[in-house]
């Protein structure tokens, strides 16, 4: 495939994938030209063989990408939790999961589903938004506490810690980012198959 995907970028000059133009030929078009080229695909089911071998392999690249994004985002979950914690806030007050799958749901026989990953995805989320929501408050309330008597070494520890969470924080937000940009890119291509 990447043979087939860098004579097809040669030949036909691709764009990138975000801001395509429009009539950009998608690797899954790419890959059927060239298979035509070296094996006899003379019908149109052997065409659509070909095309739905591809989207097979194109789901299994979604299902990776949506389970590694599934623990970046557990991990940013007990990142914001273990923060709360450490501030002082209730890590558990004003979440309702009453909707969502536990952290272990995922694990039975096989590989779940794209819709359960997406569900338990969307779970931990909103789990996570609710920790944010959660932190936020104990920051203020610690803000509004402090006193302006108050010894400036345990200010500036308290802000190194806030500085090592924040830069752990965008950190794994930006890993989630670019698994769900590799997602769109990756249903993008889909849709154009």
């Amino acid at each position: 495939v990447a043979e087939w995907r860098a004579s097809c970028d040669e030949a036909a000059a691709l764009p990138p994938l975000l801001g395509e133009a429009p009539g950009a030929r998608s690797l899954a078009r790419c890959v059927l030209e060239h298979a035509a080229k070296r094996h006899a695909m003379a019908d149109e089911r052997s065409r659509h063989v070909c095309l739905s071998q591809l989207h097979a392999s194109t789901k299994c690249e979604l299902l990776d990408d949506m389970e590694g994004m599934l623990e970046l985002q557990r991990r940013h979950q007990r990142l914001v939790r273990d923060r709360l914690v450490e501030v002082g806030g209730d890590a558990d007050s004003g979440i309702d999961d009453s909707d969502g799958e536990s952290a272990g749901a995922c694990a039975q026989v096989g590989r779940p589903s794209l819709r359960r990953l997406t569900q338990e995805n969307r779970s931990v989320f909103r789990h996570t938004q609710a920790l944010v929501q959660n932190l936020l408050a104990a920051d203020v309330i610690r803000n509004a506490e402090m006193r302006l008597d108050a010894p400036t070494g345990p200010q500036l520890d308290d802000l190194l810690a806030d500085q090592a969470f924040i830069d752990h924080d965008l950190e794994l937000l930006l890993e989630i980012n670019l698994c769900m940009h590799r997602q769109i890119a990756t249903r993008h291509d889909m849709s154009r198959m």
